[in-house]
């Protein structure tokens, strides 16, 4: 059983920063209009269904100007504690549910989804509407349960008395029958059956005509393959009387191409003939001959002329590159460079020379040995000569490793320098020799672009001299260019080429002619051999072989067609035999098939009898519990109205559609609650909203919430009404229900022993009530 125990709340519409415990009993939100209070009725539910008032944004909930609500809610259900979080961002909305166990919290679920479904299990599948109805009694909606109407009630009450699995049972019953049966728009499964065998029937009376068809085309059959048979033969005698005519048509049309051809032969020799003459004639005069020689050298001298000044721009293009590359390289600059490195390299060398070290370090050498001798001396006095001797070559030897220790290092000092000296050496080198190269390039160029232009020169003067040659023929030339000259002498050229060619083509035709003629004669020969008879030319010439021929391919045209036919016709009697023999075949199958339509048909019927009664036990016991249920609830708002009205009304009616009736001492009768006033149509209501509590849970869901919330239900009552309610909640009601939470902005009927917070702006705090009298 879910009862409240501490509710924490901030940025949630008005309610800011509010902290609030629920304990057992009776337990008062007092605050003016506005002040909140009717908020942390909402923030309750948000808390225990993710959801806020309907038609409102869940992102509305959060209160202005911020970003996020919080909403965390501690509740009890058979002695274990849980605890819901709920947070609003502009984002959405998140959710986690823990357990306490052992002084320690125990992840439930996190998720939105996965939270509401578990706590509908913990509340014992109550959803919004049922606990609007039910543990929430709001003063604006008193009437609620009147106003749902008679189908949503109903749905509502079998929810909450856990008959809801029976509506469920009768709707798949229904569905199901109407899966078998079928509606007013669409057939079931017993009309879709029956709409099956219907043609199966008919398919089967079908067939045993079909049977008798089968035996008329077979004998069609035969009669079209023996007029086939006949057919055939006559057309095969035609086929060889028309093949003798064709070899005859072949012979007569040969013998006529042959003449035929040997005309067009001798005329395309006395062609030949008069072209040739005319070629000779046109090149007897030579003017054109020399004139096309001309005009060539002169077309061969301009191209030659175009493509020299495509070299030349080329080669220019490139000096102009290499000189770009050569500009800003001082060779001078660069062998002078040269010279003083060598120089210096030369006086390094010299320096490495062991001698002229030596040479250059005389000086030292010798004052080192004069100081030397006289240390020699002053020791010999002291001591005695041998040890002086010894002493003498110690002092000479350590003179002389000091003189080899310079050398070595000032040797390696001098091949630091000279490692760098040749590096730059090296890279003079380089220059130099790249210079050296990229002139060599550029005199190549230069050497390239004069002799370009000594060949201009001399094509230039070519030209000049052609132009003199043309001028007795072209005097155009120096006005109008080269291009029209030479377009008006190749028309006298082109007329030579033109003979030339057909000629060509008049000696290609002629031997054409004559590898036809050739060809036909092999062909004659052939037609002699297959006829096996002599044929007589000129007889063969006077007779009307075409007309022959034409009669008896109109003859064999007609066989053949018959025999198109018959076939045709047979075609189509084996198509249809075919068929017919398929339809036929399925005769087994149809029966078989039909003979589980029916047994199906026959299960069909008898499951949608078994449906039928099983609907109508289903009715009969919600309407049982439902009819148990309304009684129960009469009799508990009579003892609540009578408490609330101190006896003045005692008996109360609720009818199907939950209207009120009462009954008046004074009229003697039940009269409808409406023609009472305002204040006690809501005491009614109020009395029955309770009543419907009381009656409905403890017959509900195996848990069910053990809290009552009511918002404002003192508003519409006078003092002594005030203070029977407040007493009915306080000793009456308490005793089924564990918490009672009163919403109201009137205070002057509660004790100072009462759990009274105030709420103000959105805050909330403990608040000390004195007893009003």
């Amino acid at each position: 059983m879910v009862v409240l125990r501490k509710l924490k709340v901030k940025n949630f519409r008005k309610l800011t920063d509010v902290e609030i415990s629920f304990e057992n009993g009776l337990t008062v939100l007092v605050g003016e209009n506005e002040a909140g209070k009717s908020t942390i009725i909402e923030a309750i539910l948000f808390a225990l269904f993710g959801k806020v008032r309907t038609g409102s944004k869940i992102q509305e909930a959060i209160s202005y100007g911020e970003k996020r609500a919080y909403v965390k809610l501690e509740f009890e259900d058979s002695g274990n504690i849980f605890i819901v979080e709920r947070e609003i961002t502009t984002l959405g909305s998140s959710a986690k549910l823990t357990k306490l166990e052992e002084n320690s919290y125990k992840l439930i679920a996190l998720k939105v989804e996965k939270v509401n479904e578990e706590l509908s299990k913990l509340l014992g599948g109550l959803g919004w509407k049922e606990v609007e109805v039910t543990n929430v009694v709001n003063q604006k909606e008193l009437g609620k349960l009147i106003e749902l109407g008679n189908q949503n009630r109903q749905q509502l009450i079998n929810s909450l008395l856990n008959i809801d699995f029976l509506d469920q049972v009768k709707k798949l019953t229904n569905d199901e029958l109407k899966e078998i049966e079928g509606t007013q728009r669409g057939g079931g499964k017993i009309r879709e059956i029956s709409l099956e065998i219907e043609p199966i029937k008919k398919e089967l009376e079908d067939i045993s005509k079909k049977k008798t068809d089968i035996e008329n085309i077979k004998k069609s059959m035969n009669n079209y393959l023996k007029r086939l048979e006949q057919v055939g033969k006559e057309a095969q005698s035609l086929k060889k009387e028309k093949e003798k005519l064709s070899l005859l048509v072949k012979a007569k049309n040969i013998d006529k191409e042959l003449k035929q051809i040997e005309t067009q032969i001798n005329s395309i020799q006395e062609e030949i003939s008069n072209l040739e003459e005319l070629k000779n004639r046109i090149e007897n005069s030579g003017g054109e001959q020399r004139l096309k020689l001309t005009m060539e050298n002169m077309r061969s001298c301009i191209t030659e002329l175009s493509q020299l000044d495509s070299e030349l721009a080329s080669r220019t293009s490139k000096k102009i590159e290499i000189e770009r590359n050569v500009e800003g390289i001082n060779l001078t600059e660069l062998n002078k460079k040269k010279e003083d490195i060598q120089l210096n390299l030369k006086k390094i060398q010299k320096l490495k020379n062991f001698s002229e070290f030596i040479r250059e370090k005389k000086v030292l050498f010798f004052f080192s040995t004069m100081l030397l001798s006289l240390i020699t001396s002053l020791i010999s006095l002291l001591l005695n000569f041998k040890l002086a001797s010894l002493f003498t070559v110690a002092v000479l030897a350590a003179s002389a490793l000091l003189i080899t220790r310079e050398y070595y290092t000032r040797r390696n000092r001098i091949d630091k320098q000279e490692n760098v000296l040749l590096s730059e050496l090296n890279i003079i080198f380089q220059k130099i020799d790249n210079y050296n190269t990229t002139s060599k390039k550029l005199k190549d160029v230069e050497n390239e672009i004069k002799d370009i232009e000594r060949k201009r020169q001399e094509i230039n003067e070519r030209i000049i001299s052609l132009n003199s040659l043309l001028d007795p023929y072209y005097k155009v030339i120096s006005k109008n260019g080269f291009t029209e000259a030479y377009a008006k002498s190749m028309s006298d050229i082109s007329r030579m080429k033109e003979l030339d060619k057909k000629i060509e083509d008049k000696a290609k035709l002629s031997l054409q002619y004559r590898e036809r003629a050739t060809e036909l004669n092999t062909l004659f020969k052939t037609i002699l051999v297959n006829y096996n008879e002599k044929i007589d030319l000129e007889s063969l010439n006077k007779t009307n072989l075409e007309e022959a021929q034409k009669k008896v391919e109109n003859l064999l045209s007609s066989y053949l067609q018959e025999e198109g036919k018959i076939r045709g016709s047979l075609t189509t009697l084996e198509e249809q035999l075919r068929s017919l023999e398929e339809e036929v075949s399925k005769e087994e199958k149809l029966k078989l098939r039909l003979n589980e339509l029916e047994e199906e048909l026959k299960k069909l019927k008898h499951r949608a009898e078994i449906l039928h009664i099983a609907l109508e036990l289903i009715d009969r016991s919600i309407n049982e519990i439902r009819n148990a249920f309304r009684p129960r609830m009469e009799r508990n708002m009579n003892l609540l109205i009578s408490k609330i009205t101190n006896g003045k009304y005692k008996a109360v009616k609720i009818d199907e559609n939950f209207e009120i009736s009462v009954y008046d001492p004074e009229a003697k009768k039940f009269i409808r609650k409406d023609v009472y006033s305002g204040g006690t149509v809501d005491q009614l209501l109020l009395a029955m909203r309770l009543s419907f509590v009381l009656s409905i849970l403890p017959s509900s869901k195996g848990t069910y919430p053990k809290f009552l919330i009511l918002d404002e239900p003192l508003s519409s009552s006078d003092y002594n009404r005030r203070q029977s309610i407040v007493n009915l909640l306080r000793e009456d009601l308490t005793k089924y229900i564990d918490q009672v939470v009163v919403v109201t902005h009137i205070t002057d009927v509660f004790e100072s022993r009462e759990r009274v917070y105030e709420v103000i702006d959105g805050k909330i705090r403990p608040s000390a009530i004195e007893r009003q009298e």
